[in-house]
């Protein structure tokens, strides 16, 4: 157990011992067993712009190691979302389509990778086989009750799994992601 537990003698002529869990095993357990590890946002809708810039850095400061998102459109608001999550390495947006001028939105993306080259945007065409939105995360996962684009703008809701407990199914969601990303092409 390391430092995750603290033992401590209190019968030396017996040689017993008596057991602590320390902080950092509280932490493990946590983490591990998602303790406390389920959250849930939910946005009304009446505050787009503070909804948005309230919710969404908390949701992202949870989240660890590769980012991969998925939704079925993007616009010019995916990419303010994606700023959020830019400590991804790497970070990956797989979507479909979009209702917005294509020469404006390839202007925004090449901007935005200048200051987060580590992102990469892939357009499915089989887009009408994307239905859920969702961000995996190498510790995390997080549902996403509507377009993360356009976050903020109705009521809606985020859900978000730290632990163990949902080990199978980001494992589950990151095959199915990983499999369409292949053969998904690059938006520049």
């Amino acid at each position: 157990a390391g430092k995750r537990v603290i033992r401590k003698k209190f019968d030396k002529t017996e040689k017993k011992s008596a057991y602590m869990i320390s902080a950092k095993g509280v932490d493990y357990l946590r983490e591990k067993y998602a303790l406390g590890g389920i959250k849930a946002f939910v946005v009304d809708g009446t505050k787009p712009w503070t909804d948005r810039h309230s919710t969404l850095p908390e949701i992202a400061a949870e989240l660890r190691g590769r980012i991969s998102v998925v939704d079925k459109f993007y616009g010019s608001g995916s990419l303010a979302i994606l700023h959020y999550l830019k400590h991804g390495a790497p970070l990956q947006f797989l979507t479909g389509k979009t209702n917005e001028n294509t020469a404006t939105f390839s202007r925004e993306l090449k901007d935005f990778r200048k200051e987060v080259p580590a992102l990469e945007v892939r357009r499915f065409s089989a887009h009408q086989e994307l239905h859920d939105r969702y961000i995996i995360a190498d510790n995390a996962l997080v549902i996403v009750g509507h377009g993360i684009k356009d976050i903020g703008n109705k009521e809606s809701f985020l859900l978000l799994f730290k632990g163990e407990t949902t080990a199978d199914l980001r494992k589950t969601l990151r095959e199915k992601f990983d499999e369409r990303w292949k053969i998904s092409i690059p938006l520049n």
